[in-house]
């Protein structure tokens, strides 16, 4: 979550990612590849580039009531 001034930022669901962790259920690749991500993304806050450029206009997207809600591509969430 970043503000839109882009003066903070945080992670969201940190406690269940931990947890997947202990669980097993996010293996070891797949945190490098998460905790990469999050480098990435905490340059490109600091750095005000990419979708966090003044030019993309972060501070004043609205979310339109009308936009359908995301679907998770099938067979996503199965483990096997």
């Amino acid at each position: 979550m970043v503000t839109p001034d882009l003066s903070r930022w945080d992670w969201k669901d940190e406690d269940e990612y931990a947890h997947g962790r202990r669980l097993g259920v996010v293996r070891e690749a797949d945190h490098r590849a998460v905790e990469k991500a999050r480098e990435e993304a905490v340059a490109m806050i600091e750095g005000g580039v990419g979708p966090f450029a003044a030019e993309r206009g972060l501070g004043t997207w609205r979310y339109e009531p009308h936009w359908p809600d995301p679907q998770l591509p099938t067979g996503v969430l199965d483990l096997n």
